[in-house]
């Protein structure tokens, strides 16, 4: 079953962290950091733009939040601001084991998945090796807008 194309919120299954763009960034047109934020900001939280999730054909989307499209830049995911052709598809995968709403986001080759950091030092989302077993770190909640 595949994801309708439409807004969404997406949350790590680790902590229950808000992924999008930081409501604070420069005002340069420069790909923009895709970060995992805390829950407990909801000054923060509340001004993260939804996620507009649209089928690309093959199973994979673009995944675009506040005006830029997400994609790869040296293992770590930026929203791409002018650059189209640097934006990146994604598979989108259900992950019923994790529980309902529950997905990886993988590249298409599943090379590497959205992982959010564990070490503590960023909470930029990176790109990491799929782990089978699923880890809470490699799962995001992706639940459209109308049902929150």
């Amino acid at each position: 079953m595949s994801l309708a194309n439409g807004l969404y919120t997406i949350t790590s299954l680790s902590h229950n962290l808000k992924i999008g763009r930081h409501p604070i960034e420069d005002r340069s047109l420069l790909p923009k950091r895709v970060m995992a934020m805390e829950p407990s900001d909801d000054a923060l939280c509340s001004s993260i733009a939804p996620w507009t999730i649209e089928e690309s054909g093959g199973e994979t989307y673009t995944m675009r939040t506040a005006g830029g499209t997400a994609g790869d830049v040296d293992g770590r995911l930026y929203a791409h601001l002018m650059m189209e052709e640097q934006a990146e598809k994604w598979r989108i995968e259900r992950c019923p084991q994790a529980g309902e709403c529950c997905f990886v986001v993988t590249k298409p080759d599943r090379s590497v998945c959205w992982t959010v950091p564990s070490d503590g030092e960023t909470n930029q989302v990176e790109l990491r090796p799929l782990d089978p077993a699923h880890p809470p770190t490699q799962v995001f909640r992706i639940e459209p807008v109308s049902d929150l």
